[in-house]
């Protein structure tokens, strides 16, 4: 291995001394004498050097992925990228990765990584070195793909030349061809929607037309008008369903505006991180999970009365005052023109969002603030009204006790005294004390929301710890919850007109007649909570508006919820 270096090395040198050979040509004895020198000291001579360098093997160049990747630009980057316009990779090109928004996108060339495709349709008829994606679209493969081809709210076909790994999709059908490869998953989800059948087909325009240019409603689709006009049609009728609630929005719209401007704002900007944050802690007790579908349908009823609010506002400008539905007609109609504008329709319904729901806030807070004075008033007149019952009775039982501890008048006094204490006028008693008639105070919806959570804790985990002590065999009592639920309420209610959760917040049941609660009318009551519950759970927040307190179900039954004075044991 040395002596190849020595040989190399004194070739090079020879081969750099040529120039100077020239001087020599006169003396060619020398020259011969030299190589005989080299070749007895063993050096190579400049033609078995070139020989030696044509037999080396030639180093294997480099691809030049320029000329491989030919949609390359200045920056180095091979990445094919259209925003809403169709792509068309040819036969002749290939690039690293492709993606395609707003637009369709068609591949007869080669894909080395992903190939991407959002809001458009994609058709692959070489190659895709990983994953190929669609999201809100239809793809079509009757090519290669290395890894997984997702389609989401999509259909998928899958022509005669498609080989491809692993397969998904969401909300969506697959096609496939039966010469078609498919070596890996095969994973099919579906999701259903009232206006699509068979495909997205119908859908997509209206993400173009519609979404895409910042509007709602798209005038050239008729079952956008068809939506809109339809939600307009349920605003409308919660309008007219709950006409309090509704008129307190509108009227702390109008006469609040700038309260109203500020509370949505802060709502939007601290009260929805204030939810989410509960919501999250309900999930993470696991138990609390049951909580979350009245949560969303709380934020559900508050988010349709913030677009009454301004629905209302609009509507009482056209003249309609005196009825809150109408009002919500004339101000939606109005309003769902703008609706069609691109981008201005995003702009007035954000604007609606924020606005509406700081009107909510403004009158939540009123309608908290009155609470206070509205139960002393209400309850001051049931003092009123318990002392006026019967009260014949209770004069004759007051004079006829009155005559029995007076002495009997002498002739000088005369009867006039027995007579004045039997016919004194009502209204010269003296007011009853209103801790002596002992009236409890009805209560909303946050303490009744508090009790039921209690309850459901109380009565699952009963039903898992005799699951787990297999006291009945092979039964499952999960399955039959919503049968102990009711048997639970039913036997408490019997019993003590209350139940755990009532107990531990103080909490009972009572009969608007001052009857007792009887089987009849707890067996009604909790039927009549299937009804609140199924509308959306509105029968339940009922409570929060009512003058009374009573939720829908309670006026059905006639009872209340009240909370009994602290002292007062309810076992």
């Amino acid at each position: 291995m040395k002596k190849d270096w020595i040989r190399k090395a004194a070739a090079i040198l020879w081969m750099s001394l040529l120039p100077f050979a020239g001087f020599a040509q006169d003396e060619p004895e020398p020259a011969a004498a030299e190589d005989e020198a080299q070749e007895s000291e063993g050096i190579a001579t400049p033609e078995e050097v070139a020989e030696e360098i044509e037999a080396e093997p030639k180093k294997q160049e480099k691809p030049n992925r320029k000329n491989r990747f030919p949609n390359r630009n200045d920056s180095g980057d091979s990445s094919l990228v259209s925003i809403m316009t169709d792509a068309h990779l040819t036969a002749d090109k290939a690039v690293e990765e492709m993606v395609t928004i707003l637009g369709s996108s068609l591949v007869e060339g080669e894909v080395e990584r992903e190939m991407v495709t959002v809001l458009g349709n994609s058709r692959l008829e070489s190659k895709v070195g990983r994953e190929m994606v669609t999201v809100l679209g239809n793809a079509y493969v009757n090519g290669t793909v290395g890894r997984e081809v997702v389609v989401i709210m999509g259909n998928l076909e899958l022509g005669p030349n498609a080989d491809v790994r692993d397969i998904t999709v969401v909300g969506g059908r697959v096609d496939k061809d039966l010469d078609a490869v498919v070596s890996g998953s095969y994973n099919e989800v579906p999701i259903y929607l009232p206006f699509v059948f068979d495909s997205w087909d119908s859908l997509h325009p209206y993400i173009y037309e519609g979404l895409a240019l910042g509007r709602f409603v798209v005038p050239s689709i008729d079952w956008s008008w068809m939506l809109a006009l339809g939600a307009l049609g349920v605003l409308v009728l919660i309008a007219a369903a709950f006409p309090k609630p509704s008129i307190a929005c509108v009227d702390a719209m109008e006469n609040r505006p700038a309260q109203s401007i500020v509370s949505g704002f802060a709502f939007h900007l601290v009260g929805t991180t204030l939810i989410s944050v509960l919501a999250l802690l309900l999930i993470a007790t696991g138990i609390g999970i049951l909580a979350i579908p009245f949560l969303g349908m709380g934020m559900l009823f508050m988010w349709m009365l913030s677009i009454i609010a301004v629905y209302g506002v609009i509507g009482r400008r056209f003249g309609a005052k005196k009825n809150i539905a109408i009002a919500t007609l004339i101000g939606g109609v109005s309003v769902t023109l703008f609706y069609a504008v691109p981008f201005l329709g995003v702009l007035v319904f954000l604007s609606i969002s924020v606005v509406g729901s700081g009107a909510v806030v403004v009158s939540i807070f009123s309608a908290l603030s009155k609470n206070g004075s509205r139960s002393r008033k209400s309850k001051a007149a049931r003092v009123s009204q318990a002392s006026r019952k019967r009260p014949e009775q209770s004069i004759k039982s007051s004079a006829i006790s009155d005559a029995k501890s007076v002495p009997a008048p002498t002739e000088e006094e005369g009867p006039s005294v027995l007579g004045l204490e039997a016919e004194a006028p009502v209204d010269e008693l003296p007011p009853p004390d209103e801790e002596a008639l002992d009236v409890n105070e009805p209560v909303g919806f946050g303490p009744r929301f508090l009790a039921l959570l209690i309850d459901f804790m109380v009565v699952t985990f009963g039903l898992v710890a005799i699951e787990n002590f297999a006291l009945f065999g092979s039964v499952d009592l999960m399955d039959n919850l919503l049968l102990f639920w009711f048997a639970y309420h039913l036997i408490f209610w019997m019993w003590r007109s209350t139940t755990l959760g009532g107990v531990a917040l103080g909490l009972k049941i009572e009969r608007t007649n001052g009857e007792d609660l009887t089987f009849g009318v707890s067996l009604v009551r909790s039927l009549a909570s299937i009804i609140s519950f199924v509308c959306l759970g509105f029968g339940f927040f009922w409570a929060s508006w009512d003058e009374e307190k009573q939720s829908w179900h309670d006026k059905i039954a006639g009872t209340v919820i009240v909370r009994v004075p602290k002292g007062v044991s309810l076992i």
